[in-house]
């Protein structure tokens, strides 16, 4: 559960990062509005994800665990996740455990970078990403970002 800080607006679009930062191989961690939060691309589509970077179980850090295809394996229990945070293997048990659900956040990439939706996922309209088009242009952005 997050703890949300009234200081920060959370209904909003947010830069979680650069498209070029996060892969179909890794895991990226950030940590946004004082959240930590775990990007990747899914390998089968490339399109990314975003999770609250804690396992529900014991709250480890998901981003020190590892990839199996599409889903993110705990480093500490092993349970497994996919994409919608779903709990889908245990490797203790037949079944995955029915409450084991990680916090997932709306993701848009657009203008080479990750936009993350971390308030109520219901407002969260891609409409209203501010236009930065001028990040679509290689001589536009600045060379730190030209990885």
């Amino acid at each position: 559960m997050i703890v949300r800080n009234p200081e920060f607006l959370w209904n909003a679009w947010h830069v979680g990062a650069m498209s070029s930062e996060v892969d179909t191989e890794g895991l990226f961690a950030r940590r946004l509005l004082d959240v930590p939060v775990l990007f990747y691309r899914q390998q089968s589509s490339g399109i990314p994800v975003a999770m609250l970077d804690r396992c529900p179980h014991r709250f480890a850090y998901l981003s020190k665990g590892r990839r199996v295809g599409d889903e993110v394996q705990c480093l500490y229990h092993g349970l497994r996740f996919a994409a919608d945070g779903r709990c889908t293997r245990s490797p203790y048990q037949d079944a995955p455990p029915a409450g084991a659900q990680v916090q997932t956040f709306p993701v848009i990439e657009r203008h080479k970078m990750l936009w993350i939706w971390m308030g109520d996922a219901t407002l969260a309209d891609p409409a209203t990403i501010p236009d930065h088009s001028h990040m679509d242009r290689d001589e536009m952005r600045p060379l730190l970002w030209a990885r």
